[in-house]
């Protein structure tokens, strides 16, 4: 993470897509989450008003201070309530595909891995700096040919569907998993 939105919140520097959240970094951001926690039906201990970092407003609060009136606060509300449902959603989703990540690596891996070898075995016929760039060209063909499968993998691990996820991460093995134990069986 290059912490370049706040500390814990930024871009990853794997390259992977940023589906990782610091939750608890993005709520410290938060001005107020009384109305999350209203629409979660929380109480939050008074104490954390003194906390240096938190305003804490309830709605009796903006109902006296004449910020807004019952029915904006009912359509805000309702609003917000919108806004985590989907965001749960998205994360259900998202938490559902997360056992695949050893797959998916298994998957490029693989992939990666037979280009490299496949580089390794002209390596002789190609001059010293022209190397990098076909490597570079072979990785990023790579990459691309492998990005419909790493979806396809994805919605077979949230749809459950294991033995779709085992063929797909075993994709680019040069050796399948089990051949040893089936020459032994032989």
């Amino acid at each position: 993470m290059d912490n370049s939105f706040a500390p814990g919140i930024g871009h990853r520097l794997d390259g992977w897509a940023n589906r990782d959240l610091n939750v608890g970094a993005i709520i410290g951001l938060a001005p107020n989450l009384q109305p999350v926690a209203n629409l979660l039906h929380t109480n939050v201990d008074p104490a954390v008003r003194a906390l240096p970092w938190v305003r804490l407003i309830d709605l009796a609060d903006l109902r006296s201070a004449g910020l807004a009136d019952a029915g904006d606060l009912a359509h805000d509300l309702a609003a917000a309530e919108e806004i985590i449902e989907v965001e749960l959603q998205r994360y259900l989703r998202w938490l559902a595909g997360r056992p695949a990540a050893a797959a998916v690596r298994r998957m490029r891996g693989g992939a990666e891995e037979a280009a490299r070898q496949e580089l390794d075995r002209i390596a002789g016929e190609l001059p010293a700096e022209v190397r990098p760039a076909v490597e570079r060209l072979l990785l990023r063909t790579v990459h691309r040919l492998v990005h419909q499968p790493t979806l396809e993998l994805r919605a077979a691990a949230e749809a459950g569907d294991g033995d779709l996820v085992r063929v797909l991460a075993g994709l680019f093995d040069a050796v399948p998993p089990d051949a040893g134990r089936r020459e032994e069986r032989a």
